[in-house]
């Protein structure tokens, strides 16, 4: 799995335009200052990477993060989400996560769309409540809590 046995996750909200991104990703790039988000050519995986701050699609990882306090690495973005979310068929009201593979040579952490799977559903009816689901890892088998809807 890579360094320290770390499971670098993101969750990709169409519902928030949102991707967060879980610590370990920067703990396996070596707590960068700066993260950029990579896209294949096919639309269809994502990397993050660390790099300086006048990349195009560089985004600063919250000084909270290294001071141990509790902080999240959320990056919003209407076009980018909505575009990757459409041409890889998710559906925009659900959150999904996946679950990448650190390229040790590259210091890269990459994400394939193929494996997002749906942790949160959402409703196009403003009145009820999405579904929270547990989901259940491709490596072992074995499945997660249950994350909370976000709010």
């Amino acid at each position: 799995m890579g360094k320290n046995n770390s499971k670098p996750l993101i969750s990709i909200s169409g519902r928030r335009n949102r991707i967060y991104i879980s610590r370990d990703i920067i703990r396996l790039l070596g707590q960068p200052s700066h993260v950029c988000i990579y896209m294949n050519e096919e639309y269809n995986s994502i990397a993050l990477g660390p790099c300086n701050s006048k990349n195009v699609m560089s985004f600063k990882v919250p000084e909270k993060i290294y001071a141990g306090e509790k902080a999240d690495f959320t990056i919003t973005s209407l076009q980018f989400v909505t575009d990757i979310m459409r041409l890889n068929n998710l559906k925009p009201n659900n959150t999904y996560r996946m679950i990448g593979e650190y390229l040790e040579d590259k210091n890269m952490v990459t994400f394939d769309f193929s494996d997002a799977q749906i942790v949160y559903f959402g409703c196009n009816d403003n009145n009820s409540k999405g579904e929270v689901r547990s989901f259940q890892n491709k490596e072992s088998g074995a499945a997660s809590e249950k994350m909370d809807p976000i709010n």
